[in-house]
């Protein structure tokens, strides 16, 4: 979870590539409750702060690496979600394959924590799609 930049971006600044196009399986992961559950912790001081800590971690942190094992690139996170891309270098379906176990791995994992024995902390809002993705570096060449 250290890495600000993905492998990609840095594998093709390293080639001279700015910019450019590949198919992909596109997955984007909305762990909802965060909000609720903040409110929540708030009450309980550094203790809540310490239990909200332990959520993030717990439901970020698999989902994170299990994306990066499957070869996957999260180029954004946005509050309580992020977005992972799966290329598909040989024009397979094994993009979205990695794609769809990743949901599965996910939704079994962010059932199970709770917090201060109350109700699960997360759901689970999923969404995918399998097309071109089209990526530049700030400051290159607009992408093509």
């Amino acid at each position: 979870m250290s890495n600000f930049v993905p492998q990609f971006i840095l594998c093709r600044y390293a080639a001279g590539e700015k910019n450019g196009r590949f198919q992909a399986a596109t997955l984007f992961i909305d762990f909802a409750g965060f909000s609720s559950l903040t409110e929540k912790m708030f009450h309980y001081g550094q203790t809540g702060a310490e239990k909200l800590s332990q959520a993030i971690q717990l439901n970020f942190a698999p989902a994170i690496n299990a994306v990066q094992q499957a070869g996957g690139i999260i180029p954004l996170f946005a509050g309580d979600s992020f977005t992972a891309i799966f290329p598909s270098c040989d024009g397979s379906k094994n993009a979205e394959q990695n794609a769809w176990a990743i949901i599965r791995q996910i939704m079994s994992q962010t059932s199970s924590h709770q917090a201060f024995n109350e109700t699960p902390l997360m759901g689970v809002k999923v969404g995918i799609a399998q097309g071109e993705v089209k990526w530049g570096i700030v400051g290159g060449k607009t992408a093509v």
